[in-house]
């Protein structure tokens, strides 16, 4: 007996960090794709994502201001067969942070993962630890040239016991530390 597989809407939308994909599906699903183009022509996409989406969720934060992008949706369903949606269209507008910023972390209190989201004007060489109430350097989340942009990094720290940590941000001349607290 075969499932019935259903995509009920597939959409696009801007943000400040890129293109958040949403869609509704139902049905014997293994997982998602995305295909991206810079035409309708559905020969020119290529895969966005890297492993398998499993949410009715993504977003795309390699984009650029002042582009039109297609996407199409992949539905994988559990035993291997394929069915394709879309595409649908978004033209970016802005995507330039006009600062440089780092926002508090979220969740926080957290356990064991919270999400770090930072934003840079321009390309610049990006440092983010984290340290604890010591003083001591735990861990470094980024390390090297990023582009500019909103940027998230998200940080598991299952290995690491209960307590007040500090992160910093390092972009350039900017320099800042926020606090946050693992809760077990």
């Amino acid at each position: 007996m075969e499932v019935n597989l259903a995509v009920y809407s597939f959409s696009a939308f801007g943000t400040q960090r890129g293109v958040k994909l949403q869609w509704v599906a139902e049905g014997d699903i293994s997982h998602f794709n995305l295909y991206k183009g810079k035409t309708e022509n559905s020969d020119e996409r290529n895969r966005v994502n890297c492993a398998p989406i499993l949410e009715n969720h993504f977003l795309d934060e390699d984009v650029s201001t002042s582009q039109t992008y297609y996407y199409w949706l992949e539905v994988v369903r559990l035993l291997g067969s394929t069915y394709w949606y879309g595409p649908v269209s978004i033209t970016m507008k802005h995507l330039t942070p006009q600062v440089f910023a780092l926002s508090q972390n979220y969740p926080n209190p957290f356990n064991p993962t919270t999400q770090i989201e930072y934003s840079l004007p321009q390309d610049s060489y990006v440092r983010l630890e984290v340290y604890n109430i010591l003083g001591q350097k735990v861990v470094t989340l980024v390390d090297g040239k990023q582009k500019a942009g909103y940027k998230s990094v998200r940080w598991d720290a299952g290995d690491f016991s209960s307590g007040i940590y500090f992160y910093r941000l390092q972009a350039g001349k900017f320099v800042q530390t926020r606090k946050m607290v693992l809760l077990r």
